[in-house]
């Protein structure tokens, strides 16, 4: 059985910043996932927006499997995010196991992080872009995988990943799919609910990042304000299920618009 704990009741690598209570400890996988559905805790909502994303990923591969959609490229799509979605999901549930837990589901967690970043951008480039722009948003990610991964073996193995650091990083990510979708609007004629969902994009992601980085709740609001809804990390996880739907919107717009 868990409870509700303060931040002194449990060890520093489960601590969020000005986090005081809601807190778990302990406990076996069957327990950890209990209790995401007979208390409410810190994790309550960062564990279920995660697993949100995958409705959304299913839907949008049935909707595209049914509507005759290029599958390749949403299949991507598709994948890289359901796949994060449920290790995002499993660390949020599993991580006060034990130290060893949170180790392995928060690496799985970043680097599934990173392999979704890239799947979107391979999804949005193969729409987006002709072929030599292609070749160089291809070269542009490759650099990027090998800076991921080096980022990744220097990871402090007993604390969550640096904000500012995963910020940075997964912005990197959105440089490949904004270019991809800005030349699309520039230079690609479409229906006008596509650039719609381009902007809709380009605005909650700015957001988003911006709101994490900075931390704002936390740096505006005392300790203890945000203790189990509210926190940046929360807002993170709201935000990219809007940015999911808006990019799956515009996938669904750009292919109805292209087989009209």
């Amino acid at each position: 059985m868990l409870y509700n704990l303060n931040v002194k009741e449990v060890p520093y690598y489960l601590h969020y910043n000005k986090v005081t209570s809601g807190y778990r400890k302990g406990g076996t996988y069957k327990e950890c996932f209990y209790s995401m559905f007979t208390m409410f805790h810190n994790e309550t909502v960062n564990a279920f927006t995660s697993l949100f994303n995958c409705f959304i990923t299913i839907y949008s591969l049935i909707y595209g499997y049914y509507n005759n959609f290029d599958l390749f490229p949403l299949f991507v799509w598709f994948f890289g995010i359901t796949l994060n979605s449920l290790m995002s999901f499993g660390f949020h549930t599993f991580s006060p196991v034990s130290k060893k837990t949170f180790y392995i589901w928060r690496n799985l967690d970043v680097l599934t992080i990173y392999f979704s970043g890239v799947c979107q951008c391979v999804c949005f480039s193969i729409l987006c872009l002709p072929f030599y722009l292609l070749v160089y948003n291809f070269l542009y990610l490759f650099i990027l995988i090998c800076f991921s991964v080096y980022k990744f073996i220097k990871l402090n193995p007993e604390k969550h990943i640096n904000v500012n650091e995963q910020s940075y990083i997964l912005f990197l990510y959105f440089i490949s799919v904004f270019f991809s979708l800005i030349y699309h609007n520039l230079y690609n004629y479409s229906s006008l609910q596509c650039y719609f969902y381009v902007y809709n994009i380009l605005i909650v992601s700015l957001l988003t990042c911006i709101t994490y980085s900075l931390r704002i709740p936390e740096v505006f609001f005392k300790k203890g304000t945000f203790n189990k809804i509210g926190t940046s990390h929360n807002i993170m996880h709201v935000g990219l299920i809007l940015y999911y739907y808006y990019q799956f919107m515009f996938i669904k717009e750009y292919y109805l618009f292209i087989n009209d």
